[in-house]
């Protein structure tokens, strides 16, 4: 017998005004609060006279420029860009570094490239609107990532008083050398030397902009994701530093580039950032070379660059030796991770076995010369070798 009930629609459950009001508060303070932490601590309050901050925005004026703007646009940012220049010079004028005037000019160029892409995301509805909102998207993403590492470093430095420089130091020891001190020793001798290192440390973001660019605007699409390597080494790097928190030679003796006395390898206070090991400065170098495989103009230079960062990591007083080792394997693994091949497994479990392998035994276990140099070796030479497996499939899947 048929029924005359009409069939009601299921409820569903609609939360009140004042709810999702509460949650989007919420989400927004969260996402607030790490950017006005890094403000309150000063990282960015020199950002016009910032050589990191120079470099990043000259990597700003690339990322637009890689897209292939018309002549007019480029015509319009570049007079835009010297026109904040100029302006900036006759009110302020501040020059407080070598280079200021070449490299502070990504400064301005990087604002205009803000400015103009910002208006061609306003336009109608076309290839290029799409093209300067995912740009600018990108860029929205790294600058809040800045912020969150802003927000790192005074939490670390609270949170991690104990570190464990002597045990790095320590290790390098064991190798029979200390390359930092020799390293930091031949810049002070030589200051044309040290001021090019300083340069090679100080333009890192500048690059990953173009790695960005160059992947972002290539007709030929490979199986990695390089927004996911951007995120990840930033945020499983700086966890990484919660592990084995330690400083950097400069730092955890004063005396540097000069050999300290004696050395007990032994947790000690000290006062400053655990940002050491492993040394993504290096990491993100070898990353850097790795992604730039399909461009071999490119993938040349980053190599010189790899290879300038490490020396420029140990002269600076940055990092130890054994920070610049566990950086190989950190750097696969993130290459494994933010690629999308079912090769990515070994390279990805190996990488990360490694580093969690040297970040245990470090502070636990006294190496031998033989097993120091065995291990060192072994560390490097497996994880080139799965990176060059893995590399022969990344580079030519979709090709």
């Amino acid at each position: 017998m048929g029924s005359n009930t009409l069939a009601l629609p299921p409820r569903t459950f609609t939360p009140p005004a004042t709810v999702k009001a509460l949650v989007t508060g919420l989400v927004v303070l969260m996402v607030l609060t790490p950017a006005a932490i890094a403000i309150h601590a000063g990282a960015y309050d020199s950002f016009f006279d910032n050589s990191l901050a120079g470099f990043g925005m000259w990597g700003t004026f690339a990322i637009h420029m890689w897209t292939r703007p018309d002549r007019r646009e480029i015509l319009l940012t570049v007079v835009l860009g010297f026109a904040l220049r100029l302006v900036y010079d006759l009110a302020i004028g501040e020059r407080g570094y070598v280079g200021s005037l070449v490299i502070g000019m990504g400064i301005f160029l990087g604002l205009a490239s803000l400015a103009v892409m910002a208006v061609r995301s306003l336009e109608k509805p076309s290839e290029r609107r799409v093209v300067c909102r995912r740009s600018l998207g990108v860029i929205a993403l790294l600058t809040y990532l800045g912020f969150c590492l802003g927000f790192y470093l005074p939490f670390a430095r609270a949170v991690l008083p104990r570190k464990f420089d002597y045990y790095l130091y320590q290790f390098d020891g064991a190798l029979g050398i200390q390359p930092a001190f020799l390293a930091g020793r031949l810049f002070a001798r030589f200051r044309p030397l040290f001021w090019i290192e300083l340069m090679v440390y100080n333009c890192f973001g500048f690059w990953f902009s173009i790695i960005y660019a160059a992947h972002a605007n290539t007709r030929v699409k490979y199986p990695v994701n390089v927004v996911k390597m951007l995120v990840a080494n930033a945020l499983i790097g700086f966890s990484l530093y919660f592990l084995c928190p330690a400083m950097g030679p400069k730092y955890a003796f004063p005396a540097f580039p000069d050999l300290p006395a004696a050395v007990r390898a032994t947790p000690v206070l000290l006062w400053g950032v655990p940002n050491a090991m492993p040394s993504l400065h290096f990491g993100g170098a070898v990353l850097l070379f790795w992604f730039s495989q399909p461009w071999k103009w490119l993938h040349r230079f980053l190599g010189l660059f790899a290879v300038l960062t490490a020396v420029a990591t140990l002269g600076l007083g940055e990092h130890y030796l054994i920070d610049l080792v566990v950086a190989v394997p950190y750097a696969l693994a993130i290459l494994a991770f933010s690629s999308n091949t079912p090769q990515r497994k070994l390279p990805l479990a190996a990488g990360a076995a490694m580093v969690l392998f040297w970040l245990a035994t470090l502070r636990s276990v006294h190496f031998s010369p033989v097993a120091a140099w065995a291990l060192v070796l072994a560390t490097v030479g497996s994880a080139l070798l799965l990176q060059r497996r893995l590399a022969a499939r990344l580079w030519t899947a979709l090709e």
